[in-house]
């Protein structure tokens, strides 16, 4: 295609071989390249493994082609950051990334270092837009709104914080936790200067929530589009009917077992009633320091129909979703999550929250959403809608059928095809193109 427009896109997270965000920025890049010159700003590796992305992309290239379109460039962590990691590793007990401020410290150096190369290259030959996909927080709009480009930003999104019922259960270091997110969310989207002004500054800013959609809007000129931060790939012939009335239905859970993610909510959802007892077995699959509280919790109901596995292949993770009859999502607090685009490339009904970017992925065609009020209130509705699955034969295949379908709405391919004609709307072309 001639029209082509050169991008710069600056994505921390880079990898093939990596869920979460590495696979927000590796699965759009190489999308995007289908429809435009990319070139792509990276880190070298994360903060804990400064040169990790590195290694996986050299791995995956000497077995793979090169992607036609698509120019791979890497930013080391600068010194400042790895000494920052080095101290937060004292803190890796509260979370993946430690102690958020220091996190962020770091990252915020990584990006200074990512802009000075970014205008160093659009010296050398300019380019049409930048765009900035990962991190997909809004904490961190990095500094390449400055260019005087368009500038494009998203998936993003967190300022939502969890209701204050939930806070009364979490352990006080969760609690900690908890409450400085709270803070950090009200000064930074208040006072925060230059994340205002990267707002003000968007020519489009994707967003996976309707409380960042509300938050963006306020502040921005541009187009706020929403848009979740993960995708589908889907696959044929998943479904999975369970013709037979009598069967026990198979659950799936999967994540990190803390306490964002919520997992006792499917436990005591399961321990609610006999129909759940007696008719569901719920696979939980992961790890983490909620986990023997957890099999305690299990044992004080006698439950006899959880089966627990801990970390396994990806593969593995999703043979056993193809196999089961639904995925129960109990987090309160995250943007999509993979498991949820997962759950429905493999059939699967999905129970979670109408909260964040999991509000937005999943309507009444394809699962049964809870609001997110207090841990009684979700138990309730967990437990409800678990039931109703059991109850309602006809209904259950029909969310299977429709999680196939809202699978494909929802795949990466989707997403970088809307962002790449959003580019040309931007240059004025995209009436043109699409005419055509």
């Amino acid at each position: 295609m001639n029209n082509r427009l050169r991008i710069l896109v600056i994505a921390h997270e880079l990898s093939p071989y990596s869920g979460s965000e590495c696979a927000v920025g590796w699965n759009l890049v190489t999308r995007l390249a289908g429809y435009h010159d990319i070139t792509v700003l990276h880190a070298s590796g994360s903060q804990a493994r400064p040169f990790g992305y590195q290694h996986a992309l050299l791995k995956y290239f000497d077995e793979n082609p090169p992607v036609p379109g698509l120019e791979l460039i890497s930013v080391n962590q600068p010194r400042f950051t790895r000494l920052i990691s080095f101290i937060n590793k004292a803190f890796s007990k509260i979370g993946p990334i430690g102690l958020p401020v220091l996190y962020y410290l770091g990252y915020r150096a990584w990006q200074k270092c990512a802009y000075r190369k970014a205008q160093s290259l659009h010296q050398r030959s300019a380019f049409n837009a930048v765009h900035q996909i990962t991190q997909i927080t809004y904490r961190e709009p990095g500094y390449t709104w400055k260019m005087g480009i368009p500038f494009f930003w998203g998936p993003t999104g967190g300022v939502a914080n969890m209701p204050w019922e939930f806070y009364k259960g979490l352990s006080l270091s969760s609690g900690i936790i908890e409450g400085i997110r709270f803070v950090s969310n009200k000064y930074q989207s208040a006072c925060m200067k230059r994340i205002k002004k990267a707002i003000a500054g968007s020519a489009y800013i994707y967003t996976y929530s309707k409380e960042d959609l509300q938050f963006f809007s306020k502040s921005s000129a541009g187009v706020i589009r929403q848009m979740l931060d993960v995708g589908t790939i889907v696959a044929h012939n998943n479904l999975n009917d369970n013709s037979d009335h009598n069967t026990i239905l198979n659950g799936v859970w999967c994540g990190q077992l803390t306490y964002r993610k919520a997992p006792e909510i499917a436990i005591m959802a399961l321990a609610s009633g006999n129909l759940t007892r007696d008719m569901i077995s719920l696979t939980i699959i992961g790890e983490g320091p909620m986990e023997k509280r957890l099999r305690d919790l299990a044992d004080r109901h006698q439950l006899n129909n959880v089966r627990w596995i801990k970390r396994i292949p990806h593969q593995q993770v999703f043979e056993i979703m193809k196999k089961a009859d639904f995925l129960i999502h109990t987090s309160l607090r995250e943007a999509t999550s993979s498991v949820i685009p997962e759950a429905l490339s493999a059939g699967l009904p999905v129970i979670c929250h109408d909260s964040n970017g999991m509000g937005i992925a999943i309507n009444e065609t394809c699962g049964i959403k809870v609001p997110l009020i207090s841990p009684v209130a979700s138990i309730r509705g967990f437990h409800e809608a678990m039931k109703s699955l059991v109850l309602d034969h006809n209904s259950l295949v029909r969310l299977k059928k429709g999680a196939l379908i809202r699978a494909g709405d929802l795949t990466w391919d989707n997403m970088a095809k809307t962002i790449a004609y959003d580019y040309w709307r931007v240059m004025g072309d995209g009436e043109n193109i699409i005419a055509h």
